[in-house]
């Protein structure tokens, strides 16, 4: 089932990227929804915290593609086949080949991660090509959102590895990593995450503004 407006699913998704990012741990989601497009499962990542529902927490593993697969299953539902998987950023080796096993035969991912994003697994793997998978993405308007969210993060959470994922994501988006780096400097997203936590704004309100910034 390729659905046709991924606007109000990405807007599911991205929930999971400020949950991971208020519970300071890499702001990446993911949801799974079945044919009707119903939603099944969410999964965000937790490898920094403990703070969410995820399956995998505090581990280098607990990807949220991952914490969205272990909460489905064949024998839940039977149909798997004819389900859909979006995730904010390009799976990892780990995720795609996770996917792949699932049963779930379409997913669909926002930004292009040129760090350790793997769709090409799916034509590479002989194991996995057989499977006759369909990976979309990336969707430029949210890949952009998603740089910018993991731009301004990092330079919190890892200034170390600042300069070489920077490096790798200006190949996809530089004027979302700039705009990340302008958010770090100008405390932009901590303080939309005061304002979240204080109950003074809400997430639908938070999307809908970070989603209507555009490129300068």
């Amino acid at each position: 089932m390729i659905t046709e407006n991924l606007t109000p699913l990405w807007r599911i998704v991205f929930k999971q990227v400020w949950f991971a990012y208020c519970a300071d741990s890499m702001p990446i989601g993911c949801a799974i929804f079945d044919d009707d497009e119903l939603l099944v499962a969410v999964g965000r990542n937790s490898i920094y915290d403990n703070r969410g529902k995820g399956l995998v927490q505090l581990h280098q593993l607990g990807h949220a593609e991952i914490n969205a697969l272990l909460k489905v299953s064949k024998h839940q539902y039977p149909n798997l086949a004819n389900f859909i998987m979006l995730s904010s950023l390009e799976p990892c080796p780990m995720c795609i080949g996770a996917f792949a096993m699932s049963r779930i035969k379409t997913l669909y991912f926002a930004a292009t991660d040129l760090v350790a994003g793997s769709k090409e697994l799916i034509s590479k793997s002989k194991y996995i090509s057989e499977k006759e998978l369909t990976v979309l993405g990336p969707d430029k308007r949210f890949q952009f959102l998603q740089i910018a969210i993991l731009a301004e993060f990092v330079q919190h959470k890892r200034p170390s590895e600042v300069n070489f994922l920077f490096a790798q994501w200006r190949q996809t988006d530089t004027l979302a990593v700039d705009l990340g780096i302008r958010w770090f400097r100008d405390g932009y997203l901590i303080e939309l995450k005061k304002m979240y936590v204080a109950k003074q704004i809400s997430y639908d309100e938070i999307f809908d503004e970070l989603i209507s910034i555009k490129a300068v």
